[in-house]
């Protein structure tokens, strides 16, 4: 049975999806090939020695992102690549659920006074990534594995600089969807450096 992961409501923000998705994997040194005739949709993936196949697929309202190794004999729960992808999809889950929940909330709240409450909490949490980043570069430097808060770092301050252009362009749920992921994000790196 292949290893299937289901991202509850988030139909509507599917391509968001994928793109992140191909992103993480990428960054992390993935090889990541389109099916050519399914697109994006299905991903042919090599990671660490482990190859197959990664399905993207709209049920209703949800995602369900289905990982089939190319050797049917492998253990389909288990192997770095089933933890990395467990974990980044985990990631980009929370990171667009978020985004979906504060657009609606901006779209709810437009007009009263956010954009100038939005950028005094961009300026507050640029502080707070600082300090986050002094704490991830302090366990790296004593040689522990922070490879998934340094990628949650960068995707934290790719949706500042974003949420601040959203601002400026008079976009404001769409930059409080954004401060919502960042706050969800930033809250993951704190929780997961507690447990390093």
């Amino acid at each position: 049975m292949p290893y299937t992961y289901y991202a509850h409501g988030l139909t509507t923000v599917h391509h968001l999806f994928l793109d992140r998705l191909v992103e993480v994997l990428r960054e992390s040194g993935a090889e990541v090939v389109p099916d050519d005739s399914a697109g994006w949709t299905l991903i042919q993936t090599a990671w660490m020695g482990e190859y197959g196949a990664i399905e993207v697929r709209r049920t209703g309202p949800d995602l369900q992102i289905v990982y089939m190794p190319e050797n049917p004999d492998e253990e389909m729960n288990t192997g770095p690549l089933v933890h990395h992808l467990t974990l980044a999809l985990i990631d980009i889950d929370d990171e667009l659920r978020a985004m979906t929940e504060g657009e609606e909330e901006g779209r709810l709240l437009e007009g009263t006074g956010m954009a100038g409450e939005l950028r005094r909490h961009l300026q507050d949490t640029g502080s707070e990534i600082l300090s986050v980043r002094d704490e991830v570069k302090q366990l790296k430097d004593r040689g522990e594995d922070v490879a998934r808060p340094e990628r949650l770092l960068r995707r934290i301050e790719i949706l500042c600089d974003e949420a601040a252009l959203n601002l400026d362009a008079g976009q404001n749920p769409e930059a409080l969807g954004k401060v919502r992921a960042v706050e969800t994000l930033l809250e993951k790196v704190e929780a997961g450096l507690g447990e390093i």
